[in-house]
Order: C-alpha cells, then sequence, then structure tokens
C-alpha cells in the first residue's frame, strides 16, 4: 500500500487518506494508489 494514501479499517469502516506533504497532487501515481485503497476495502468489505 502506498504511504502516500494510508488505510485504515476499524469496525468494518474503511478509512482512505491523500497524504502527499503539503500538496495532494491527483497524478497518475497517486490515482493508481488511490484505486488500490479502494479495492483493498472492497476485498475487506468495508461497510463505509
Amino acid at each position: 500500500m502506498s504511504s502516500t494514501v494510508p488505510y485504515e479499517l476499524a469496525d468494518s469502516v474503511a478509512t482512505i487518506a491523500l497524504d502527499d506533504g503539503k500538496v495532494n497532487v491527483l497524478g497518475p501515481a497517486m490515482q493508481a494508489a488511490i484505486n488500490e485503497a479502494l479495492d483493498r476495502a472492497e476485498a475487506d468489505k468495508a461497510k463505509a
């Protein structure tokens, strides 16, 4: 998992954040990391 898109799961709630320093540029790498986090949330059967 990318450190620029930290993922946490607690009580079936997934928390996905954008953390790329002072600016959160939505470039290809960030988009890929977000997709990876969303895929993980789906695999974990997160409810929210």
